[in-house]
């Protein structure tokens, strides 16, 4: 029965969109594409994957060190208590407040 429907199957894949051999030219790299170019790139997409994975504000501001602590001594200054700085140092250490279970 299985192999039956395997067949079938294959059989209307062989007749709409049958099996063939392609081939890739080699192309040449683009005169532009220096190996600083490509020591940039390579930062920028590291920077991506890091703000990606860690997804807080205070991280992505932090990417910028003039802008990272222009946005943390705002932070500090305008907290209230003791207890907003203590929440920002655990943003800043990427530590999140845990729930109790249910």
């Amino acid at each position: 029965m299985t192999y039956m429907a395997l067949k079938h199957i294959k059989d209307i894949l062989d007749k709409h969109a049958p099996e063939r051999e392609i081939t890739v030219k080699p192309r040449k790299p683009a005169p532009w594409i220096t190996p600083a170019v490509k020591a940039e790139k390579q930062k920028q997409r590291q920077a991506g994957r890091q703000r990606r994975k860690l997804g807080t504000q205070v991280r992505r501001h932090l990417h910028s060190p003039q802008e990272g602590r222009q946005y943390l001594n705002e932070k500090v200054l305008s907290s209230d208590s003791s207890m907003e700085l203590f929440s920002l140092t655990n943003q800043l250490l990427g530590k999140e407040k845990k729930k109790p279970p249910l």
